[in-house]
């Protein structure tokens, strides 16, 4: 999920992204939040949010891919934030997975090869 320009200004991803519209539960230390996700692979999530986290924020992530009628549950850190202006009005906060387990792996490759959209909302 990380972003690394290239000279041309273009943004490099290791892995491809997908679209979809999923309720995320996340949790901090001593906070617990509900947001939606905008897009998913297997680096990674981008949660929209109107109060992204710090980078480096480490946090318990849990979703349901609905189609799928699975749980994922795994940890992740804040890989970076997105503000109001950078991305036309909708702030977020790239999450980098820590730690994918085989199963969840499978699960959102299967997802990411489909043509399934998730939609939660």
């Amino acid at each position: 999920m990380e972003q690394q320009p290239k000279k041309d200004g273009r943004e490099r991803r290791r892995f491809r992204r997908k679209p979809v519209g999923l309720v995320i539960n996340y949790e901090t230390l001593d906070q617990f939040f509900e947001d939606y996700a905008l897009n998913i692979s297997l680096g990674g999530v981008f949660i929209r949010s109107q109060k992204p986290l710090p980078t480096g924020t480490r946090l318990k992530i849990k979703f349901n891919l609905p189609e799928l009628n699975n749980m994922i549950e795994t940890t992740g850190v804040v890989a970076h934030v997105v503000n109001l202006e950078e991305n036309g009005g909708q702030s977020g906060m790239g999450i980098r997975f820590d730690d994918l387990d085989v199963r969840s792996k499978e699960l959102i490759d299967h997802l990411m090869a489909s043509d399934l959209e998730p939609v939660a909302y």
